[in-house]
C-alpha cells in the first residue's frame, strides 16, 4: 500500500462519518482551488527556488543558502498539526528520512504556525528533521501555494472540529498552503515538483528519497 492509499483509505473513513453538507463544503473547496489551477501555477520543475530566511522551531533563522550549501534539499510543506493527512505524511518522511540523507540532501518541513507549535508538533510525531515556520505565509506565497480557507473550510475546522487554526498560525490567519513538495538541487533549481489542491494526496516519501538520489547520482550530492 502507497501512503496515497493509507491517505485515501483516511479520507473514506472521514467521509462516512461527516455531515452530507460538510462534506460537500470541503469537496467544493478542493474543486475551486483546482478551478484556478492553483497546482498548476505553483512553483515548477526547472524554476528557482525563492530565497527564504525561516525560524526554526528554537527560533533560530535558517536560510535556503546555508541549507543548499550543504547539498541538495526536499522540501515539504504542510498544513499543522491539527490535519491527519499531515500527520500521516511527517510519520512517513520521518521514515524515509535516512534514505533522503543517504543521497546526501537535507529534508526540512514547513508550515505557517509558530515556532513554539511546531516544536509540539515534532515532539508529538518523534520528528528528527528540521521543521521551519513560515512567518506570514511569505515562502508559501512565494511558491503560488497560500489560499484563504474558504467559510465551508472554517465552519467544519473551527466550530465542528474545534480547531483554532488562526490561533496556531504564524500570522497568516486562517489561511493555508497546498501541500507541495520540492527537491532543490545545490544551485536552487527544482527538480521535483509536486502540489494537490486535495490536502489528502501527497507527494510519496519514497519518489522524493528517489529525486534527491538522482541528484548525487548527477554529482549534486
Amino acid at each position: 500500500m502507497t501512503r496515497n492509499d493509507e491517505l485515501q483509505a483516511i479520507r473514506a473513513v472521514s467521509q462516512a462519518s461527516l455531515d452530507p453538507a460538510d462534506w460537500a463544503g470541503l469537496a467544493a473547496t478542493i474543486e475551486q482551488l483546482r478551478m484556478l489551477q492553483v497546482a498548476e501555477h505553483s512553483l515548477g520543475v526547472g524554476e528557482a527556488l525563492p530565497d527564504f530566511a525561516l525560524p526554526d522551531t528554537a527560533g533560530r533563522v535558517v536560510t535556503s543558502d546555508e541549507l543548499l550549501d550543504r547539498g541538495p534539499l526536499v522540501l515539504v510543506f504542510f498544513r499543522g498539526g491539527w490535519c491527519p493527512y499531515c500527520d500521516r505524511t511527517l510519520k512517513a518522511l520521518e521514515a524515509a528520512r535516512p534514505a533522503v540523507e543517504a543521497a546526501g540532501a537535507a529534508l526540512v518541513g514547513v508550515a505557517p504556525v509558530t515556532p513554539p507549535e511546531l516544536a509540539r508538533i515534532a515532539a508529538e510525531k518523534g520528528l528528527s528533521f528540521p521543521m521551519l515556520s513560515d512567518t506570514g505565509g511569505a515562502l508559501s506565497r512565494l511558491c503560488g501555494l497560500l489560499y484563504a480557507m474558504t467559510p465551508a473550510q472554517v465552519a467544519y475546522y473551527g466550530r465542528r472540529r474545534g480547531v483554532d487554526v488562526a490561533a496556531r498560525s504564524a500570522g497568516v490567519g486562517w489561511a493555508v498552503p497546498v501541500p507541495a513538495a520540492y527537491v532543490v538541487a545545490r544551485d536552487g533549481t527544482v527538480a521535483y515538483a509536486f502540489a494537490d489542491p486535495d490536502w489528502a494526496r501527497r507527494a510519496e516519501p519514497a519518489e522524493l528519497a528517489t529525486a534527491a538520489g538522482r541528484l548525487a547520482g548527477d554529482g549534486e550530492g
